[in-house]
């Protein structure tokens, strides 16, 4: 099933593919996605969710909804995927792909629910926490221990797959009784993005604006957005790309149709628009 346009980069430029999980929240050392809500006993279990891998990236992205309940139906926390990442502070297109979301829940029963939309010419819609998640699987998680779960891109409503040897079971066991308080993941203020020469960041223009922000403002310097979307449709999302300082190019398709070069703001001026960002609800 052909489920989105990607776009191969080579893989020694851009980091992807490397073969190594990077955790970047939610363990001891790190952010933590949520916290354990109360439960009978204090025993508790960590749930990893990671992305199957890719040859490259989606052009037009795509987001993840993800929510995690008990098995009695009680909110843990939701997210959404890019939500989690910028969490961390990782704002460069491998941190999308690369990430490892680590989630503290009570032992027991865990019901993890998802639903992936990629992009294929607008940028993909994003999921609604609060309603259908079409992915569930329910797992068994012992005290202490830990179960990863992958994400997969296949485009059906079996998208989530537990990973061997990682402890988990997609047996249905009984409900462990526990009683607990909605919580939904916190964040932290991420920190700047690395505009390094050679560096690519997945953004959202504001077609309106012909502006984004990454570390600062970006403006429109060569190119025409006006055939990028429908009207109505303020945002297109695609990958930039430094190319020197404060200047890179932007590319929102396999095409290189919907391309155009933007140049960065100085701190000190005022610009003449505020890029809105892309709604999340």
């Amino acid at each position: 099933m052909i489920i989105g346009v990607v776009l191969v980069l080579a893989l020694a430029a851009t980091g992807c593919g490397d073969g190594k999980d990077q955790t970047v929240a939610a363990d001891e050392s790190d952010v933590p996605a949520a916290s354990v809500p109360e439960s009978n006993d204090a025993a508790s279990g960590i749930v990893r969710v990671r992305l199957e891998p890719v040859e490259g990236f989606f052009v037009e992205g795509f987001e993840i909804g993800l929510r995690f309940e008990t098995g009695e139906g009680t909110l843990i926390a939701a997210t959404l995927w890019s939500d989690f990442v910028r969490s961390t502070g990782k704002t460069d297109i491998d941190a999308f792909y690369d990430s490892v979301l680590s989630q503290p829940v009570p032992a027991g029963t865990v019901r993890v629910a998802a639903k992936v939309n990629i992009g294929t010419g607008p940028a993909p819609e994003v999921p609604d926490l609060d309603g259908e998640l079409p992915c569930e699987l329910v797992i068994e998680v012992g005290s202490e221990g830990e179960t990863i779960v992958e994400v997969t891109f296949d485009g059906s409503d079996d998208c989530l797959r537990i990973l061997d040897g990682s402890g988990g079971s997609r047996d249905e066991p009984a409900t462990t009784g526990s009683t607990s308080t909605s919580t939904t993941a916190s964040t932290v203020p991420p920190g700047p993005p690395s505009l390094e020469v050679g560096t690519t960041h997945y953004v959202d223009v504001d077609l309106e604006c012909q502006a984004f922000e990454l570390g600062g403002i970006w403006v429109l310097a060569e190119g025409d957005t006006s055939t990028w979307q429908p009207p109505g449709e303020r945002h297109e999302g695609g990958m930039f790309t430094i190319e020197g300082p404060g200047r890179g190019r932007f590319v929102g398709d396999a095409r290189g149709e919907k391309a155009a070069t933007f140049e960065r703001v100085d701190d000190a001026v005022d610009p003449a628009c505020v890029p809105l960002p892309r709604p999340t609800s």
